[in-house]
This record gives structure tokens, sequence and C-alpha cells, in this order.
């Protein structure tokens, strides 16, 4: 996961080569993509969490390690913004 200075960066530098850099439009295009590369993780990691499962006497079980894991990781990305 990039995070958010790497994402401004790389969208300056696509704003300078398109001569399009004024600073309300870079923001919003850094936090536009902001979004999108952390929505896509979180989805990535609730498959991933879906897909992490025993199944006992015919019930679905996921482990709370793994829930409080994911769980973790949900606080950090709300650290971010």
């Amino acid at each position: 996961m990039r995070d958010n200075k790497e994402i401004l960066e790389e969208i300056k530098e696509q704003a300078i080569k398109e001569n399009c850099y004024g600073v309300d439009n870079v923001c919003l295009l850094a936090m536009e993509q902001s979004n999108k590369e952390y929505k896509e993780d979180i989805v990535n990691a609730l498959e991933n969490l879906s897909n992490n499962y025993r199944v006992i006497d015919g019930c679905y079980i996921i482990e709370k390690s793994v829930l409080d894991n994911f769980i973790d990781n949900l606080d950090t990305f709300g650290r971010i913004f």
C-alpha cells in the first residue's frame, strides 16, 4: 500500500506534464487516487477474510485472531486520514 505522500508526488508529476497543476486540482486528484487505492486494499482484505474460514459441523468459522488482525488493519487505515 502506497502512502499519501507517494501518491501526491505521482499526481504532481502527472499534473505538471499535463500543464494542469493548480493546488486545488492536484489535491483533489491525489485524494481521489488515495481513496481509490485504499478502497481496493480494503476490498482485497475483505475477500481474503471471507476466504479464510474453517467448517465445523456445517458452520463456517472465522478465527478470532484473524478478525482481530483485520480490525487492527482497519484501525490503521482510519488513522491515515
